[in-house]
């Protein structure tokens, strides 16, 4: 599904990624954790080319990525974009359309599918995520919680093979941030692709099925919960886990 080979970005004389390979096999939930500023968010946006990138390749979804592609590469991006949902920290909903419209929005414009279609994909979708009775709201009449709800259910009204979610409950207060992480639980047992930027100690844990810690732009520690939170074999994983229990 994913596999990253000798991956490498810099900004100026910073090296942000450096020589970062890994695979990620259908179905896999991957918790990517470690300290602020080690290269997480840039990792995650690499994999739908929000981020260009200085040397490696990127299979995904059925789509291959090279340093260099731009203007002549735009249709590929966008069937990329399309199989690839991401999730940001701020919702980034249109604050003039409604929940439903915000969903719609792109099936309709991007993949042309006719306005009754996706409004029924639209409705299920926020039934999903708790929301079948918000379908008329403006984000401005919905608390975070349920803005970032509808932007879940905005990038799966693509039918995407893979979920990126960069960090998506770090702006919410803790009973948002249940809410959430509980859609987010529901895509993971129903056997989505996920690869999510987070400092959930309970998510790390109890719903991913592989713990990456980034530290310096690289994988400094791959494996299951059982051995990267309860068992760190590096320090930096250890005193990143240690600073999450205390929290």
């Amino acid at each position: 599904m994913i596999s990253v080979r000798s991956l490498s970005k810099r900004h100026g004389d910073r090296q942000v990624l450096q020589d970062v390979s890994t695979e990620v096999t259908k179905g896999e939930t991957i918790a990517i954790v470690g300290p602020s500023g080690g290269g997480k968010s840039t990792l995650l946006r690499c994999l739908n080319y929000l981020e260009h990138f200085d040397q490696g390749e990127v299979d995904i979804a059925g789509h291959t990525l090279r340093p260099g592609m731009g203007r002549r590469d735009a249709a590929l991006l966008r069937a990329l974009r399309s199989r690839v949902g991401m999730v940001f920290q701020q919702f980034n909903l249109f604050p003039h359309l409604t929940a439903l419209d915000n969903i719609t929005l792109a099936p309709t414009v991007v993949k042309k599918t006719e306005r009754s279609a996706a409004e029924e994909t639209a409705r299920k979708l926020l039934g999903k995520v708790g929301l079948a009775d918000r379908a008329g709201a403006y984000p401005h009449e919905l608390s975070g919680g349920q803005q970032q709800r509808v932007a879940i259910a905005r990038a799966l009204a693509q039918h995407p093979d893979v979920m990126l979610f960069d960090e998506p409950t770090s702006a919410l207060d803790p009973e948002m941030r249940d809410d959430v992480m509980e859609v987010i639980k529901e895509l993971a047992s129903g056997g989505m692709t996920m690869l999510v930027v987070t400092h959930e100690m309970q998510f790390a844990h109890d719903i991913a099925t592989r713990v990456w810690v980034i530290e310096r732009g690289t994988i400094a520690e791959d494996g299951p919960p059982s051995q990267v939170v309860d068992d760190p074999q590096t320090q930096v994983a250890r005193e990143f886990f240690a600073r999450l229990r205390k929290k």
